[in-house]
């Protein structure tokens, strides 16, 4: 049977590289390849913008899925670092007027299975978007957060483990689009004050050196506690950071110190600290 859907998506395996589950495998078109797990029906076409140019007539393209465009550059201080998130049952014609439309991306992700139609493409899009967005790795150019399509329970548990093993996939294969950004910088502006809170690797929370909070409560005994008195300063009931400070304190007592309600830091994609604690657990 699984041979039988690999003769179905057209490809022709030159090389096969295991990594752990991950299966990285040559498409039957020149240039791309196929990453997919062992045992997931799903799998995912990786190719350059050029690469798509070349098959952009090739009906081997003619998917139904969801595909994610982006700048794949080192330097993206210099190169940019856009993406977009797309969906539809022909996504082959939407890449092509993309390729006219939106100038930044030189990369492409093609995701899909035999089992998805088009009310699939669109929860799992609206997935994505939010992955990207809680990532911080990229700037996001799609103009809405998605659609929902009503789906049964069978196949909203499909949709959800397809996301789930797709972000699995692209991690393991070193695709960064859905990777959490690990410099985790959450910022807030409030009456020409500014703040910068940093989200670590190991889920502590550092008070970034230079930060100015509203602070009206008594931090004293908890900074104590803390051993932390020599980092703190207080002006004009705004409390200053003079080194940076890492805590591994409880988020509800992160306002002991900034004074301010978390949900107003935000990453450079719009996420909240707040609503990033809340999916972490």
């Amino acid at each position: 049977m699984q041979a039988l859907a690999l003769q179905a998506i057209n490809i022709q395996v030159f090389m096969v590289i295991k990594m752990s589950e991950i299966i990285i495998k040559k498409h039957s078109l020149t240039d791309v390849n196929v990453i997919t797990e062992r045992d997931w029906d799903g799998y995912i076409l990786v190719m350059s913008r050029d690469t798509f140019l070349r098959h952009k007539r090739n009906n081997k393209l003619d998917i139904v899925g969801v595909y994610v465009i982006y700048s794949d550059h080192f330097h993206k201080e210099k190169y940019g670092n856009s993406i977009y998130i797309g969906q539809g049952d022909d996504v082959r014609a939407r890449l092509e007027s993309h390729a006219k439309s939106k100038p930044f991306w030189n990369k492409v992700l093609i995701f899909t299975s035999p089992r998805l139609n088009i009310a699939f493409t669109f929860n799992i899009e609206k997935d994505f978007i939010k992955c990207a967005r809680f990532a911080n790795r990229y700037k996001i150019e799609n103009g809405d957060l998605g659609q929902t399509k009503k789906l049964s329970s069978d196949d909203t548990d499909y949709y959800l483990d397809f996301v789930s093993i797709s972000r699995r996939v692209l991690s393991m294969a070193n695709i960064d689009v859905f990777d959490f950004n690990s410099d985790g910088l959450f910022f807030s502006t409030q009456l020409r004050i500014e703040a910068k809170i940093r989200v670590e690797d190991s889920g502590s929370i550092t008070l970034c050196k230079g930060s100015t909070f509203h602070n009206f409560r008594d931090t004293q005994n908890k900074a104590e506690e803390l051993g932390i008195v020599n980092k703190i300063d207080f002006f004009k009931n705004n409390l200053v950071i003079t080194e940076d400070i890492e805590l591994t304190i409880e988020s509800k007592d992160i306002t002991l110190f900034t004074g301010n309600v978390i949900s107003s830091f935000k990453n450079s994609c719009g996420v909240s600290l707040y609503d990033l604690l809340r999916e972490k657990g």
